[in-house]
């Protein structure tokens, strides 16, 4: 993201309608290219008919051999998804206390806490399942949380997930567990994960406990005691299966530090062999 338009753009050389997620009260996206500037201007248009979202992409060279309008169409195969993820983040917690920068937002997730803190460069999948956020609560998501599909965090008091900790598909985070069970008043008690963690599919955090930095818990487990730093926990009640070994300097239990990077280089390698073959597909990689 290069700049952030806010006067009328001039006149595009192409122009390229692109549709937005289907769900979304968001009209198409108006794609222009501008020669002279190099970027892909994306406009999103609620109902209302106010811009929710308008900003620009750097684009690379055209490749020789390919039109002007085959280099944009690709181009927005790539781009357009990213600008659609934001305007879906912008859209969906429009009503929360605060987003950090780079929130990235696939699918639908239902939100109706609206007491939510939500720190820089968050992931929050809802695709094939809807992550929830419920509750009145105050619930805490630091830089670089990862929250996938399906998952629910049910806050009363406080849910605290902190840097790059994850929740895997389906998993559950409550705080309290919501009505009396026998004699017994309702339970409510603030739960943490800490920085690196990661809560395997379907596993479910009770009220009160801290799930530890680099900690992993277990597919399907249930935890009702705190987890130890850099641990593994399986089972219902989650036991201590292990201890875990990490590599200096890593900071999360379910990445490499050097993954991205890796990925990055392989990645680079690709585009330059296919740059050196034919067609506009292997143009548009390269370019």
């Amino acid at each position: 993201m290069v700049a952030v338009r806010y006067a009328p753009p001039p006149p595009p050389l192409e122009t390229t309608r692109v549709d937005a997620y289907p769900r979304m009260p968001v009209a198409p996206v108006l794609a222009e290219w501008f020669p002279t500037e190099r970027v892909v201007s994306c406009r999103f248009t609620c109902e209302d008919g106010r811009s929710l979202w308008y900003a620009a992409i750097p684009m690379k060279p055209r490749p020789a051999g390919m039109s002007r309008r085959q280099y944009v169409r690709r181009y927005l195969r790539f781009g357009s998804a990213r600008l659609l993820s934001r305007a879906r983040a912008k859209w969906y917690f429009r009503n929360v206390r605060s987003v950090g920068k780079n929130l990235i937002v696939r699918g639908r997730p239902l939100v109706t806490n609206r007491n939510m803190v939500i720190g820089d460069n968050v992931t929050i999948m809802s695709t094939h399942r809807r992550t929830h956020f419920t509750g009145e609560g105050l619930i805490e998501l630091k830089d670089h949380v990862i929250i996938n599909s399906g998952a629910m965090i049910m806050c009363v008091d406080h849910v605290t997930l902190e840097e790059h900790a994850g929740l895997s598909i389906e998993a559950v985070v409550s705080d309290s567990n919501l009505h009396p069970i026998g004699s017994d008043p309702i339970f409510t008690a603030p739960v943490v994960l800490g920085s690196g963690s990661w809560t395997g599919l379907r596993a479910v955090i009770m009220p009160g406990v801290r799930v530890g930095s680099r900690a992993i818990v277990a597919a399907c487990s249930v935890v009702t005691k705190d987890v130890e730093d850099d641990t593994m926990v399986a089972g219902i009640p989650a036991k201590l299966v292990r201890k875990l070994e990490y590599p200096e300097g890593q900071r999360t239990a379910y990445r490499r530090d050097d993954d991205k990077q890796r990925h990055a280089n392989v990645f680079a390698r690709a585009s330059a062999q296919l740059a050196e073959g034919e067609g506009t597909d292997a143009g548009m990689m390269g370019g």
